[in-house]
């Protein structure tokens, strides 16, 4: 059993093309380009599978998709490293956003976060979905290609798929709403919150949990922020630019970390981990150093 993936692209006619493998990861890294697309920009899309144990697809995980750029001479490496990077920069500009109180609220990090999106990402639809499962699963393939499980999986088709994205579009956007407001906000937040759950039921009960349970996390991580005391971690991680593709804005390693007692240790703790990689560059990649206290998103596990 393993996870493979299968990558296609969607012409401007609506026209699906399977990339191989090979054909994809060499586009990435700029080894080879798509001359007949120069100066285009055509929409890729990439199905993650779970294979049996002879290789062979046997049910559907996901699909993520974006936009190839191509430039003058059919190549897309240089345009994948730009949107890495522009999209890691409105990320961090939105979090950043999100973080400021105060009455005035500044949307443009907002805007460029949704412009870089419309430029870079698109979300297939049932149509595109169905020609996707029906290439990789042609008609009288099923059983050969599968074997009998012990236990009969659930397949999920182009109409589960589609309610996947929906729901991971929803908690994203439950994240950021409920992440940007202050404190005081949130905390008011939370008391309704509770007060609706506690007068629903079932499903809809369980959905509220969830939505209180973010957000009492996301008040614990503002206190963990604050606190002078307590674990915290200095890490240094290298970013490289030149792995962009098509399932990932950029890779991360992470080199190393130290275990802090208290905010002041972890800084200086950053300070000889950042004098240590500072020469840790090239034109491909490079090192960030930062702190964090325990139990937050960027502490290690």
């Amino acid at each position: 059993m393993g996870i493979g993936w299968r990558s296609f692209i969607f012409e401007a006619d609506g026209m699906m093309r399977r990339l191989s493998q090979k054909l994809t990861e060499r586009l990435v890294h700029g080894q080879e380009g798509l001359p007949e697309y120069a100066g285009q920009s055509i929409r890729y899309a990439t199905a993650y599978l779970d294979l049996d144990e002879d290789g062979r697809p046997s049910e559907f995980r996901r699909i993520e998709a974006g936009i190839f750029h191509f430039d003058k001479d059919g190549h897309v490496q240089q345009n994948l490293i730009n949107a890495a990077f522009e999209g890691r920069i409105t990320y961090e500009d939105l979090e950043r956003e999100g973080s400021k109180d105060g009455p005035v609220i500044d949307m443009s990090a907002t805007f460029k976060r949704k412009q870089w999106k419309t430029k870079n990402r698109w979300e297939p639809g049932p149509e595109e979905i169905n020609q996707i499962i029906n290439f990789i699963w042609k008609p009288g393939a099923g059983t050969r290609r599968r074997k009998v499980p012990k236990k009969k999986k659930p397949v999920m088709t182009a109409e589960g798929v589609t309610a996947m994205e929906k729901i991971r579009k929803a908690v994203y956007d439950i994240y950021f709403a409920s992440s940007h407001p202050s404190q005081d906000e949130q905390e008011a937040m939370l008391e309704k919150v509770r007060a609706i759950q506690d007068d629903d039921r079932g499903s809809h009960a369980a959905l509220w949990k969830g939505v209180g349970d973010a957000i009492q996390a996301q008040l614990d991580e503002r206190a963990a922020w604050r606190s002078e005391t307590g674990t915290w971690f200095a890490i240094a991680t290298r970013w490289t630019s030149s792995d962009a593709s098509p399932e990932a804005s950029g890779k991360g390693e992470q080199l190393e970390h130290v275990k802090c007692r208290g905010r002041q240790e972890a800084v200086k703790a950053a300070r000889k981990l950042r004098k240590k990689y500072a020469n840790d560059y090239d034109a491909e990649s490079g090192v960030e150093v930062e702190i964090a206290p325990a139990g937050t998103d960027f502490a290690p596990e």
